[in-house]
């Protein structure tokens, strides 16, 4: 398959990976630059087996196109999660995505030198350069651009907008405290954790309860007073 083919479904897969994790509450990625960094290394992890065969092994015989491999981005997410995460991504779209060609990939090599592919005849393959490759890499195309506006309301906090403070919700008299009211509301941002502060009037032996909505659409309330203790 042809580098762009090898990229756009290597970040296909990392999209939906994304989706999934914030799906079931999972968070891997925090800012912009986490998910740069993501991209990139998937981007590069996705056509870099064929480079290195070719300039290490002097053929690409697809030897390094094989499950074995991913043991290597593992344990890189041991200590990197990010960059381990983008780089299992990146090779094992690029192995699967070769399995639809005509030579297919030796998917247990050492263990087993057979070489695996979807198509048993040829005709049927896609082979690199093709029109057929091309017409796949329209389709995986259109849906990467599907796929990136379905998870933009999913890794929403990308933009910083961890949580919402609209909503602080009523005082224990029930007079409810207007969104006017938060000009001295200020948010902080430290690697992971966000910082607010919010500045409020309370008279006498009042409470007021505090809502947050993160993007979750979890809701924390605290309870503030001036009673001591």
């Amino acid at each position: 398959m042809e580098k762009f083919t090898h990229i756009i479904t290597g970040l296909l897969f990392g999209f939906l990976i994304l989706f999934v994790f914030k799906a079931v509450h999972f968070n891997l990625i925090y800012n912009f630059y986490e998910l740069l960094l993501y991209l990139i290394f998937i981007s590069l992890s996705s056509i870099v087996l064929d480079y290195i065969e070719l300039g290490f092994l002097s053929s690409h015989r697809r030897q390094l196109h094989t499950l074995s491999i991913l043991i290597i981005p593992l344990i890189i997410m041991v200590f990197y999660p990010i960059i381990g995460m983008a780089m299992f991504i990146g090779f094992l779209s690029h192995i699967l995505l070769d399995l639809l060609t005509p030579t297919g990939c030796p998917l247990f090599l050492p263990f087993n030198s057979l070489y695996y592919k979807v198509f048993r005849k040829e005709d049927n393959a896609v082979r690199t350069g093709s029109a057929s490759e091309k017409a796949l890499t329209i389709i995986l195309f259109m849906i990467l651009v599907i796929v990136i506006f379905s998870c933009f309301l999913a890794i929403s906090e990308l933009s910083y907008g961890f949580y919402d403070i609209h909503h602080l919700i009523s005082s224990s008299d029930n007079d409810s405290i207007n969104e006017t009211h938060l000009n001295d509301t200020n948010v902080s941002f430290n690697d992971k954790k966000v910082y607010v502060n919010v500045n409020l009037d309370i008279k006498g032996d009042e409470e007021k309860n505090l809502s947050f909505t993160d993007s979750d659409n979890r809701t924390s309330t605290l309870i503030v007073s001036n009673y001591d203790g």
